[in-house]
């Protein structure tokens, strides 16, 4: 399915969308809840505020997406790319990111509580201000990326912000 026309703040709750091409579309505000989007592409799409709970968005592209306050609890991002998303204030509570490309995304103030973020690559991306309670960053890449706190990760930094 390529080029779908889709309404802002559409209620597309547990549609079958696998391998949908979206990129550069308007979503705002949509309700992707428990939909299946694996292999999506969303590049460059405005995912603001949408409702993605539960979604498995499993190899999807989302590069350089606008995700900012997006609800993504639980949803399944394995493998996915998120280089230069904006995520700042998404809520990725539960969210499972193992594998995912998130070099220079945007994560500030982001929820990634209980995340499971192993072996994520995370170069030079944002993290000022995120939550990363108990969130698993076992081998994740943070070779220069911004930490909560501000701190920047040196070369090499693999599961830490050293």
């Amino acid at each position: 399915m390529r080029n779908l026309k889709i309404e802002r703040g559409a209620d597309l709750h547990g549609c079958q969308l696998a391998r949908v091409h979206l990129r550069g579309a308007q979503l705002e505000g949509a309700n992707f809840a428990g939909a299946n989007l694996d292999h999506a592409v969303f590049e460059r799409a405005n995912l603001r505020g949408a409702y993605v709970g539960g979604a498995n968005l499993s190899s999807a592209d989302l590069e350089r997406a606008n995700l900012r306050n997006a609800k993504l609890q639980d949803a399944r991002l394995a493998d996915a790319r998120l280089g230069q998303a904006n995520l700042v204030d998404a809520d990725l509570l539960d969210a499972d990111l193992k594998g995912a490309k998130a070099g220079s995304a945007d994560l500030v103030k982001a929820n990634l509580t209980r995340a499971l973020m192993r072996s994520v690559d995370l170069r030079e991306a944002n993290l000022r201000d995120a939550n990363l309670f108990l969130a698993n960053l076992s081998s994740a890449d943070l070779s220069q990326a911004t930490w909560v706190n501000g701190k920047q990760g040196a070369e090499q930094s693999i599961g830490r912000c050293s």
